[in-house]
Parts: structure tokens; sequence; C-alpha cells
């Protein structure tokens, strides 16, 4: 389907094909449907992707978020810390990530890993954020979930969950269990 964009730098409508705006525009809220992998045709410019643009500016939050808990490391650096841990440090880490035992995103083809979840002496897990993402796994994918421990939460009193892991546990995993039964509905 053709949707009708207006191109204020040009002052008028151009046809251009986008199964994500057009979701959004109908109101089915399909915007999983790999916009970025769309190319305009031949000849066409691209218009600004609006959903991309919100992408930026929710990393951009979380990141701001985490920096004050560490920030966050790409999956090379978070390996290379391991080393003095763990004899297959590499081995490690996939696993966690496939088992989605910590929060990780990717980012412009990179493993993003928050330093918020490991122990400051060991580089251990956690066990706040294993009972958390115990909760949420199921529900939220990778990037909504690091946005979850970024985002003030109303079961927590408008305090992040990030601030909380060190400190008020039970509250964090009530948090993420709350979140978890309403997703689900």
């Amino acid at each position: 389907m053709s949707i009708p964009v207006f191109y204020p730098r040009r002052g008028d409508l151009q046809p251009r094909v986008n199964p994500a705006a057009r979701a959004a525009w109908m109101g089915t809220g399909l915007v999983s449907l790999g916009v970025r992998a769309l190319r305009p045709p031949r000849g066409q410019i691209a218009a600004p992707d609006a959903f991309r643009r919100l992408e930026d500016r929710q990393f951009l939050d979380m990141s701001r978020a985490f920096a004050a808990q560490g920030g966050w490391v790409g999956g090379d650096e978070m390996a290379r810390r391991m080393r003095r841990q763990w004899d297959q440090p590499i081995s490690v880490l996939a696993r966690w990530i496939v088992k989605r035992e910590i929060v990780n995103i990717v980012w412009h083809s990179q493993i993003l890993i928050p330093v918020f979840q490991f122990s400051a002496d060991d580089l251990q897990i956690r066990l706040v954020i294993r009972a958390a993402l115990a909760e949420l796994k199921g529900v939220f994918d990778d990037w909504e979930i690091a946005a979850w421990f970024a985002q003030p939460n109303v079961w927590l009193g408008e305090q992040r969950p990030l601030d909380l892991v060190a400190g008020n546990h039970v509250a964090v995993i009530e948090a993420a269990r709350a979140d978890r039964f309403i997703a689900r509905g």
C-alpha cells in the first residue's frame, strides 16, 4: 500500500511504501516489521524514520540512566573483564546472553551490556537481577527489559529499578512480578 508522506522541504506529497507506518496509521500497532530493512524505491529519497528516532531517544535515555551505575560495555569488553574470573569468559557470556540471564541489547550490530547488574568484586550476576529477569523475560523482549530497569516504575514509588538493585531486592522483584502480571493481561 502506498501512503502519501508530506515532505516539508519539498512542499509536496510523495508516495512511499512503508508497512509499519501503514500498520501504525491503521491502529494495529505492528511496528516491529523491520522498517530499517526496507529501502525506498530507486530514485526516491527516504524520509527520516519516526520509529528509528524514537528508538534513538530511548537509547539515549537508557544510556543516561545506566551511566550513573557504570554505563554500558560491549560484549568484547565484558569478556575481557571476565578473564580474571573465568577460564572461558566468551562461553560464559554467550550462555548468559542466550539464556537471557543478563540484561543486554543489540545496538548498531553490537551487544551492549549494562554494568549495574554485576557485583563489583567478582563480576557475578546479582541475584536480584536473575530473579527480576525470571519474571520479565517471558513477556518482554531484551530492549523492553533494559528500558524497564532504566525507567521510573510506579511500583517503586517512581524510582528506577536499577537504582534499587543494590539495596531493596524485594521491591524490585515484586515490581517485576507486578509488571509481568499486567503485561500478560
